[in-house]
């Protein structure tokens, strides 16, 4: 369970002109465990296209988990050094935590700087229903 979530840095470049045009990637930089108590940090980037400009955050999530969780996340993020994962139950949660936290505050920097909101719309899954 996230317990904590805070802002590390943030930078915006506008460097002008319009677009409504964006692409946001979400990298997780690096993940620590110590007992049931883990940190990732991540870094959140839009890239306004034209080269209109961007925005991006750098944060740290905080989680406790139970021992076995936590023990699963540092041995899959440890697995492969040059492509480090996470468990793929516990990327989900993190994803979108991160994208929430990202879109929200880049939201309002991007209102500072007379940028397009980085809003990503929820992905919906629909699903037939009992009668």
């Amino acid at each position: 369970m996230i317990v904590e979530g805070k802002l590390d840095k943030m930078e915006v470049e506008k460097k002008g002109g319009k677009t409504k045009s964006m692409n946001v990637g979400i990298t997780i930089d690096d993940v620590e465990v110590k007992n049931q108590d883990i940190q990732i940090k991540y870094t959140y980037l839009v890239r306004y296209l034209d080269n209109v400009g961007q925005i991006k955050i750098e944060g740290t999530l905080t989680a406790k988990e139970d021992t076995k969780l936590a023990r699963e996340i540092e041995k899959t993020w440890r697995k492969n050094k040059k492509n480090r994962k996470l468990p793929m139950n516990y990327s989900t949660m993190i994803i979108n935590a991160i994208n929430y936290t990202g879109s929200a505050n880049g939201t309002l920097a991007a209102r500072l700087f007379d940028l397009p909101p980085p809003l990503v719309p929820p992905q919906i899954t629909l699903k037939k229903g009992k009668k």
